[in-house]
């Protein structure tokens, strides 16, 4: 069995793989996000261990294998969190998010000190908040104590690895978010370090995905009940990790996974950078490779915040019916006119915009509202809102790639929804193929295992891990409504931008 260690955003997962991509075993634990303020979001990285550990042993108690099955632990992550540890490893203090967007003024200062073109030949990444260069500034600046103490700024992944192996180490994947790494001559960019006046010696060596970083230490295997010495293998970046889960290993394919947030990747054989840095450029977890990716902060997340704080009947229902509470509020879209948009538009930026604007001060807005507009519509217009936003990214990815996107290949806990995969497919006007296993960072990572293991001869021979379950057609009619109305989302979104309505509702509301 490959044990596959997946620890997210908002939560962790252990899975077991056997050779053919079958889980025979999984455990799941959710966890919290810290909100300091509207900007600032940290995570206790104690509590992923602990959660982590607890999946481990569920994991075992609830799977089709015992513990002698398990041949190598993969670890896949969230990117872009950064952790501060001293020399033991510990933390000093809260992982601070990738979410997090303290660190704007940080990034003004990185953009006098360096042009921005420059850091985006260099990296593939904007100067923007997400990404951990700034953070790790903002540290440096606002608790330079703990700079001072700081032996290495860890990952997720990295801080995963220390934990079960007591190795400082990531993968190239997790360097390539940082805005830190060189991603054509993969490497730390010293350039990068000096003009920022951030140690080099305070980030761990970088080694290629799928290398074997150590063995699993006595106390871990002691509290879990995993075989002690058990290989423990770089995974990565969970975005890069899911390109391989979903099939997303040759040009012209591309992947959509949706869970809080959406990711759009596509496979590269060239390190392309779009013109207008809208869409980035990342390390592939295939050596040499590289992958076109657009992140969305706020799209399954918004459907959360829906049933959060509109859908309390749909929660009491859902544990009597035993079914999870966003499949009737499917049910209730889908009993109100079918096939016909809501009627509304939805700007989904509830924690600002990634990509394509890169606007860290947007703000969610609902357009189009009526007294003949019912909470039916509502539902629709979130789901729609996803789509629309991802269709943006999937446009500028066709053009900056030079090749036309035939099919997506959809994962993550939406797509389990045949409403939204078929929303999905009449916005982009494509077929929608979604994969059997909607985790596909895990399935990625697990693919990745047995390649090192010799199982399969490269990542093509592993392909076959990978099964479709069903494809969603567009109605072509349907799709040049959705055009249309994506026209109009763009142009609300432009006229309050152009207007800094933005920034003037920040400093009034936010501030």
């Amino acid at each position: 069995m490959m044990a596959v260690l997946d620890v997210g955003t908002t939560g962790c997962r252990t899975t077991l793989f056997d050779e053919m991509g079958a889980v025979r075993g999984v455990a799941y634990r959710e966890y919290d996000n810290i909100y300091l303020s509207s900007a600032g979001v940290e995570q206790n990285p104690l509590v992923w261990i602990e959660s982590l550990l607890e999946t481990m042993r569920d994991c075992l108690r609830g799977a089709d294998a015992s513990s002698d099955a398990i041949e190598a632990i993969i670890v896949a992550s969230q990117r872009a969190t950064i952790i501060p540890v001293n020399k033991d490893g510990r933390p000093l203090r809260n992982a601070v998010l990738w979410l997090d967007k303290r660190s704007l003024k940080e990034c003004e200062f990185v953009r006098s000190r360096m042009d921005e073109k420059t850091v985006f030949e260099k990296t593939g990444l904007r100067i923007d908040p997400y990404f951990s260069a700034p953070k790790i500034l903002w540290i440096k600046g606002h608790q330079p104590e703990v700079y001072r103490e700081t032996c290495k700024f860890l990952t997720v992944h990295d801080y995963v690895i220390h934990s079960l192996t007591g190795e400082m180490v990531t993968d190239q994947t997790q360097a390539s978010r940082t805005m830190l790494f060189d991603i054509d001559n993969r490497r730390w960019d010293d350039e990068i370090f000096e003009m920022l006046g951030i140690d080099r010696d305070k980030v761990p060596r970088v080694t290629v995905t799928g290398t074997k970083v150590g063995e699993l230490r006595r106390g871990v295997a002691e509290g879990t009940g995993f075989p002690e010495g058990t290989p423990v293998l770089a995974g990565g970046g969970d975005q890069q990790l899911a390109a391989l889960g979903l099939g997303v290993i040759e040009e012209g394919r591309l992947g959509v996974t949706t869970g809080g947030g959406s990711f759009l990747v596509s496979h590269s054989d060239r390190s392309l950078r779009d013109e207008r840095m809208r869409v980035l450029c990342s390390a592939s977890a295939i050596p040499g490779k590289w992958i076109l990716e657009a992140g969305i902060f706020t799209t399954g997340s918004v459907y959360k915040w829906f049933k959060d704080t509109f859908g309390q009947v749909e929660t009491i229902l859902s544990e009597e019916l035993r079914r999870r509470p966003y499949e009737i509020l499917d049910m209730e879209v889908e009993a109100e006119a079918p096939g016909r948009p809501s009627g509304l538009i939805l700007i989904p930026h509830f924690a600002g915009s990634a990509a394509p604007h890169w606007n860290p001060l947007a703000k969610g807005v609902l357009f189009n509202l009526t007294l003949h507009t019912t909470r039916k519509n509502l539902i629709k217009a979130v789901l729609e809102s996803i789509c629309l936003e991802i269709k943006k990214n999937l446009v500028i990815i066709e053009e900056v790639s030079g090749r036309a996107v035939e099919e997506v290949y959809a994962g993550g806990g939406a797509s389990r929804s045949d409403l939204f995969n078929q929303i999905q497919a009449d916005v982009y006007g494509k077929p929608v193929l979604r994969v059997a296993n909607a985790e596909a960072a895990s399935l990625g990572a697990a693919m990745v295992g047995w390649v090192k293991l010799g199982r399969y001869q490269d990542l093509d021979d592993a392909l076959k891990m990978v099964k479709i379950e069903s494809r969603t057609n567009p109605n072509p009619e349907l799709t040049k409504k959705y055009e249309a109305l994506l026209e109009i989302s763009e142009s609300i979104y432009d006229a309050l931008e152009e207007r800094d309505v933005y920034k003037k509702a920040f400093r009034v509301l936010d501030d």
